[in-house]
């Protein structure tokens, strides 16, 4: 063998090596990046009965915009995003189970919960897409993020 095809053999072996590092790293890369309410996280379904279910047990305490009352905090606008904005939705969803509303009168499941959280995105402008919103532990890697 001569000393061109050598050359040509050894370059096309770490050509091959290069592109398999940089295509390992791509795909590194992607496994990493967080998935967001951006990420047509919840269905139209979903938002449609949580709208219903935020008229009956919510809205007598809290409101879409404006500023906090006595009642609650905003449940939308840049207050509410301002406040999650890098928190998981996991975290509100938790938050309503357990502590929604105060005085106990309404008991929401897991279902129920995530109905009203993918209604709550949609009011804030976030986009539904095909899958349903799961609002249990795996859900503490969806991050909430300021602007649409």
């Amino acid at each position: 063998m001569g000393v061109g095809r050598t050359i040509s053999r050894d370059a096309g072996r770490t050509g091959f090596w290069s592109a398999l590092v940089v295509l390992g790293a791509a795909i590194a890369l992607h496994a990493q990046a967080p998935v967001t309410v951006k990420d047509k996280v919840f269905t139209k379904e979903q938002a449609a009965r949580g709208e219903k279910l935020f008229a009956r047990s919510c809205a007598k305490c809290h409101l879409f915009s404006g500023p906090i009352t006595k009642d609650g905090p905003p449940l939308g606008g840049d207050v509410f995003l301002t406040k999650w904005d890098g928190k998981s939705v996991y975290e509100l969803a938790f938050g309503i189970k357990l502590g929604m509303p105060p005085d106990g009168s309404v008991v929401l499941d897991d279902e129920q919960t995530s109905d009203v959280v993918a209604f709550m995105l949609k009011s804030n402008g976030f986009t539904e897409g095909e899958k349903a919103l799961k609002t249990d532990s795996t859900a503490r890697g969806l991050i909430f993020v300021k602007g649409k």
